[in-house]
């Protein structure tokens, strides 16, 4: 819930919302290459929210939607596929607001540096407008 730069919608964004919607849910795979496997790695996936200043420059906040850990097994390595599914409730989107998602790792460990993290998720939105 920080204030970021105005151009983060758009530098980051994988989805503006055309009119107030609702995200209702999250569903796809979370993955790693080069991922040497001699300790677990851990990822936590977040997708956010920010209104961006039109033709403006004022930084705006950012609000965080929903949230996932997402845990390898050193045994499995580059060949595990962890799931996403999150059903964040009826979180609100306003018109003109930029969504995007951010993956960072997590434990107290020395990670991974050659690791290369791939992920293929949807976003289910809802609005009672119709277009």
């Amino acid at each position: 819930g920080d204030s970021k730069n105005n151009n983060w919608g758009a530098r980051y964004g994988c989805f503006v919302a055309t009119q107030e919607c609702t995200l209702m849910s999250v569903f796809g795979w979370v993955n790693t290459g080069g991922f040497s496997g001699s300790k677990p790695e851990a990822v936590v996936l977040s997708i956010w929210k920010k209104d961006s200043t039109a033709n403006g420059t004022s930084p705006t906040r950012i609000y965080l939607l929903s949230q996932t850990t997402h845990t390898f097994p050193a045994s499995s390595a580059a060949n595990y596929v962890e799931q996403i599914i999150d059903t964040p409730g009826a979180v609100q989107i306003n018109k003109y607001d930029s969504v995007f998602v951010s993956i960072r790792r997590v434990g107290g460990e020395e990670h991974d540096r050659t690791a290369t993290w791939y992920l293929d998720y949807e976003l289910k939105f809802k609005s009672s407008d119709i277009l």
